[in-house]
């Protein structure tokens, strides 16, 4: 079942998130929620790294629909939208769904041919879900 959220800036999340974004996801999922100051706080622990940085990273991840931003006074507060295996799930989905849109058969021939890389227990949930799929469930999520 789509989550909502998941929905939310779809095409951008094809390109996944880079080191800095998952290290400010990290931040916010140990937090809850957070503003900027805050997470400005974790991270210059670790690294100096400017205010406006980790806004604009905050932005960014909030336009991609990663995180929620909410106005509270004078300053956003943001959390971060679904778990991070929802987030690993809606990344590697977009990334599947920009392959086949513009590789089409190319792009699942790629991805079967790969499928040796797999261990038996990942080879069966696959098996399981194409299954399903034919069965007529929808057989999204995790497998």
């Amino acid at each position: 079942m789509k989550s909502a959220w998941r929905l939310r800036g779809r095409r951008n999340r094809t390109r996944g998130l880079g080191p800095r974004e998952e290290e400010v996801m990290a931040i916010l999922r140990s937090m809850g929620s957070a503003s900027v100051a805050e997470v400005h706080g974790v991270v210059s622990q670790r690294e100096p790294l400017a205010y406006t940085t980790v806004m604009t990273i905050l932005t960014r991840l909030a336009n991609k629909g990663f995180v929620d931003r909410v106005l509270v006074g004078k300053a956003y507060r943001y959390s971060p939208q679904g778990t991070e295996e929802e987030m690993i799930q809606s990344v590697v989905g977009g990334a599947i769904e920009a392959l086949l849109e513009r590789f089409g058969r190319q792009a699942i021939v790629g991805f079967v041919s790969g499928l040796g890389r797999l261990d038996e227990q990942a080879l069966a949930d696959l098996e399981d879900l194409i299954r399903r799929r034919r069965a007529g469930s929808e057989g999204e999520g995790s497998v």
